[in-house]
């Protein structure tokens, strides 16, 4: 598959400016007063854009998995990156050498992606046969539902709630972790899936009526959880769960169905999308370290003045450092 169809880089604009706009949310949403109407906006914008990671993820499942290519390249751009940003992201933390060594050997929270890409890189060629298989696909793709997006929510769910039920499942939510892994994968496959599939009008209109459904139970679902429990309550912002995947779906498929030109603006900001993810914690932490967040105005204008603002910021710096190699440039 070309790598810039004009689908393909307008989902990589969608994915770069939703996470800017997610991070800047995520960290005043934990602080806001849940029964004020800061909490409700930044849950309603937080809650919109859970899905970036998925759709970064459904782009390299449709871009690699259609035919054989040189993993090892991609999985050197990503330790070439992760080295790099984990070496920036030390040097502004101002830690002690100690939590500072640490904090380079670990990465900075949002620098986990390229942990978890170099594993996806090395199982694709495995994953490649499953996914071209008609039937061996669709099989793949119910057992990930199921297993991958579905069943870990449950024992999360249920933990949230006190009791011996909720301990148990705190507990085997705590020591299964094999759903971190399935439920990216699942998405892997999907990607590849859904850029083969050519759907009729109703099918489409099937896909983005569960999306606007996904959406929705994640915005009043997070609302109604946390003034349940009287704390912000994240559990339905998980990129991994069913209905998150299902609004990265509804937007891969709409995407690919009607975006068939792409302006030059828009191929440049997909141009440097890595880099936008890379970068815009780092423009994100020092303004909140100067009093600037989205709580320094109404949040649903903050938001999105600060996420052009940051988004425009990272291009930039992504631009300079694309003579360096790989880490300013984009790898999936």
């Amino acid at each position: 598959m070309d790598r810039k169809l004009p689908y393909i880089q307008w989902l990589r604009c969608f994915a770069a400016v939703a996470v800017v706009l997610m991070h800047l949310c995520s960290g005043p949403w934990y602080a806001a007063d849940i029964t004020g109407g800061d909490f409700l906006a930044l849950t309603v914008l937080d809650g919109l854009v859970r899905w970036p990671v998925p759709v970064f993820v459904m782009i390299s499942g449709a871009l690699f998995l259609g035919r054989e290519r040189p993993m090892g390249k991609y999985i050197g751009r990503c330790i070439t990156a992760l080295v790099f940003w984990s070496g920036v992201y030390t040097l502004v933390s101002g830690k002690s050498a100690m939590a500072a060594w640490t904090e380079f050997l670990c990465g900075h929270f949002h620098l986990w992606y390229l942990y978890f890409l170099c594993g996806l890189y090395l199982i694709a060629p495995f994953l490649g046969p499953i996914a071209r298989d008609d039937r061996l696909s669709r099989r793949f793709l119910i057992l990930g539902l199921i297993f991958g997006n579905t069943l870990p929510r449950i024992p999360e769910l249920i933990a949230l709630f006190s009791g011996p039920l909720g301990e148990l499942a705190a507990t085997l939510y705590g020591r299964v972790k094999i759903y971190f892994f399935l439920g990216y994968v699942f998405q892997f496959v999907l990607g590849y899936r859904l850029s083969i599939w050519e759907p009729d009008d109703r099918q489409c209109r099937v896909v983005y009526g569960l999306g606007i459904l996904g959406a929705a139970v994640t915005v009043v679902g997070t609302l109604a959880l946390s003034r349940c429990l009287g704390q912000p309550v994240q559990v339905l912002f998980d990129p991994q769960s069913p209905q998150i995947t299902a609004v990265a779906a509804a937007i891969f498929v709409f995407a690919k169905r009607n975006l068939k030109h792409l302006p030059s603006w828009a191929d440049g900001l997909a141009r440097h999308s890595f880099g936008v993810y890379l970068a815009h914690v780092l423009f994100i932490e020092k303004l909140a370290e100067g009093g600037i967040t989205v709580l320094s105005g109404h949040p649903m204008a903050a938001a999105p003045v600060l996420t052009v603002a940051i988004t425009v910021g990272c291009c930039l710096v992504s631009a300079l450092l694309g003579w360096i190699p790989r880490p300013g440039q984009r790898i999936i």
